[in-house]
């Protein structure tokens, strides 16, 4: 029995199979969905058969019967989407498998094709961390019953997650942080592992000893983990761009991306106000976030973490805030409730009570976004730094709702840096350099540059919004 998932009809393409399938995918290209987060295609479950080779008319098979059975029920159908057909999460969305492409589940069995050679029966998957068990029963021309019995995905340790993609995260893993593990492979990223329980604290190795993105030895965090559970970057995300490595290569392109437990991950939620005069241009925006992202990977001046973005909604209605209370109730209608997992960034015109470049809010212990102000950006110096100034100011806002360091070592109430380099005396202009000194945009260098004090600080499974700015 062999799994035909470009739906061929045949077992012989080197992306058929049980063993090394992904649901969702055929070989290494997700076809669920395509596009970018705000306007991905319509949910297209992915057709594929199950294929009985020598089980056919010559071989006196009269009747071959299926049925699925313990099949995943998650919520649409990746981490951050619902069936956009009609863009709510309903009974429709949650069943990962079915025998029909419009049937939400069955509860008999359902028939297959019987050829002279083979037999066939039809599958639909319907989400990229789908499992279930599938049944099959054969009769002959004198009515003798067979019964075969697998898991359509492999999953020998019923955690979920694909047994393959598993060997692979823990191969990587040990590369990366220079470890081994005494225990069983499939034992260490469970699905339902609790927060902090993959990603060390050190974002790039074992301190003292181990570099792995190539770079200087990043200091420790704040915490481990990214507050991502290996289902949930197993199961994937729909995702618009970023995710570079240390050498700020082999960025994401946009659409389904599944994550990992090796590298601390950070997901950004864009809005984009209308009738802002100084907003960038498409391709000039999307090389604004790909500059931050790079910025938080870099392998010697960033933060060890490969950040990724989706553009929620591209045109918000344009306002002028009048107080920082407009704002937070602003942010509040605007956030997407499906996007969790997401810092929100929201690039607006201007704050009217008073020129600021960025602020970043939290509200009885909910975050509600870190604000962007663009005008005020482009009238603080030459048009020609103006987007190395965004870039600025959206790595330093999203820092701060990475962090809740107010009156910490070596920051002010403002949770701003005090003095990073002590060398250069207080706020000398080497502090300058660095990505969360107070002071004036106009005279960042242009690089991103975290100091190992407030990668001390950075707390991703926190990810919320401090204080307004």
């Amino acid at each position: 029995m062999s799994l035909d998932v470009n739906n061929d009809y045949d077992s012989d393409d080197a992306v058929d199979s049980f063993w090394t399938y992904l649901p969702g995918y055929e070989g290494t290209s997700a076809v669920l969905s395509s596009g970018p987060f705000a306007t991905v295609t319509p949910l297209a479950p992915q057709r594929t058969n199950v294929i009985l080779n020598g089980l056919g008319t010559n071989m006196n098979v009269r009747q071959v019967t299926a049925s699925l059975t313990s099949i995943s029920e998650h919520d649409g159908y990746t981490g951050n989407a619902p069936d956009p057909g009609d863009g709510l999460i309903d009974d429709r969305d949650d069943v990962s498998f079915s025998p029909d492409e419009d049937q939400i589940r069955t509860d008999t069995d359902t028939g297959g094709a019987i050829e002279a050679t083979k037999s066939y029966l039809r599958m639909w998957v319907r989400d990229y961390a789908a499992t279930s068990n599938l049944n099959v029963w054969v009769r002959d021309g004198n009515n003798n019953r067979g019964h075969i019995f697998r898991d359509v995905v492999r999953d020998t340790d019923n955690d979920e997650l694909q047994d393959g993609w598993e060997e692979l995260q823990v191969a990587q893993y040990q590369a990366y942080y220079g470890c081994t593990f005494s225990v069983p492979v499939l034992s260490i990223f469970g699905a339902g592992e609790p927060t902090g329980a993959n990603e060390d604290i050190d974002p790039d190795g074992f301190t003292p000893n181990t570099d792995g993105d190539g770079g200087r030895n990043l200091p420790a965090h704040k915490t481990a983990g990214d507050s991502l559970t290996p289902l949930q970057e197993y199961r994937g995300f729909i995702l618009d761009g970023g995710g570079f490595d240390g050498n700020g290569a082999n960025g994401h392109a946009g659409g389904h991306k599944r994550l990992s437990p090796v590298y601390k991950e950070l997901l950004l939620e864009v809005d984009k106000m209308t009738g802002v005069l100084a907003m960038p241009v498409e391709a000039d925006f999307n090389g604004i976030l790909s500059n931050v992202a790079k910025g938080f990977s870099n392998a010697t001046t960033g933060a060890g973490i490969r950040l990724y973005w989706v553009v929620d909604n591209p045109r918000v209605l344009h306002q002028l805030f009048q107080s920082a209370d407009e704002e937070v109730a602003w942010a509040n209608v605007h956030r997407n409730p499906i996007l969790s997992e997401f810092v929100p960034v929201m690039f607006v015109d201007t704050y009217h009570p008073e020129p600021m470049y960025g602020a970043t809010f939290d509200q009885t212990g909910r975050a509600v976004g870190c604000f962007i102000y663009l005008r005020d950006i482009r009238t603080a110096g030459a048009l020609a730094a103006y987007h190395t100034r965004v870039v600025h100011t959206v790595a330093h806002e999203v820092t701060h709702a990475l962090m809740n360091a107010r009156e910490a070592p070596g920051f002010d109430a403002g949770e701003h840096e005090t003095n990073p380099d002590p060398a250069d005396g207080p706020l000398g202009p080497l502090d300058r350099t660095y990505l969360m000194v107070p002071g004036s945009i106009t005279s960042f260098p242009g690089v991103i540059r975290f100091s190992d004090t407030v990668l001390g600080q950075i707390d991703l499974n926190k990810k919320a919004a401090a204080d307004f700015r």
